[in-house]
């Protein structure tokens, strides 16, 4: 059986639907004003932003930079190994000791700093994505408060259910779903990627534009 969230059925199993009594009979409730609701497809929105395109390409830099780096050191490795069995007489020891050292210290670096890297532009990708979701929640309640909306919930309708699951992961999946339909006309995400985007442009022109500097104070003839 799908699992039904319980505040869907406890209204109308203890009759609290319909009213309430008032002086031995029975009063209609006045009704709640209206809740207006939108949706934002936040996949849809980052992919739309011109901020994430710019700021992608400076990790993809960074991430070439680096990776540059540890093709630099295994060459110099391999180079070494090469050179133990190509050229070095296997009765020195002294040297051959010395570049086997010198080889090993460079995997281990590569090793070292791969890792090291990876985690720096995970990192890195997390800061944008986090920066990127308070910018967002801030354009949304800035929209909504604007356009009298009340309510903005996040629209996974493109979540459907997984194939050839058991029922504790479909269970899982429908209880978590927040929107099962919605009409083009509360989607707000094509509205927030423009208005996004106009931000992000005023913002970069205005750190590229440097701000005058006050003029020197007249001298006394």
């Amino acid at each position: 059986w799908f699992f039904v969230p319980a505040a869907l059925v406890s209204a109308a199993s203890l009759g609290l639907v319909g009213g309430f009594a008032s002086h031995g009979g029975l009063q209609r409730a006045s009704a709640p004003a209206p809740t207006t609701l939108a949706i934002v497809d936040l996949q849809r929105l980052y992919n739309g932003l011109n901020e994430l395109t710019d700021r992608n390409k400076d990790i993809e830099a960074k991430q070439k930079e680096f990776k540059e780096e540890l093709e630099k050191l295994k060459k110099q490795a391999e180079e070494i190994e090469t050179e133990l069995k190509m050229t070095v007489d296997p009765k020195d020891t002294k040297t051959r000791t010395n570049k086997s050292l010198e080889a090993v210290i460079l995997r281990q670096s590569i090793q070292g700093k791969s890792e090291l890297y990876t985690r720096v532009l995970d990192i890195t990708s997390g800061d944008v994505i986090r920066d990127l979701y308070g910018k967002a929640t801030e354009a949304i309640a800035a929209l909504a408060k604007r356009d009298g909306i009340d309510l903005v919930m996040f629209d996974d309708r493109s979540i459907g259910l997984p194939e050839r699951s058991g029922m504790k992961e479909l269970n899982q999946v429908v209880a978590n779903k927040r929107v099962l339909f919605a009409s083009e006309g509360v989607d707000i995400t094509d509205r927030l990627i423009v208005i996004m985007n106009n931000d992000y442009k005023a913002g970069v022109k205005s750190e590229a534009v440097p701000a005058e500097k006050p003029a020197a104070p007249a001298t006394a003839p």
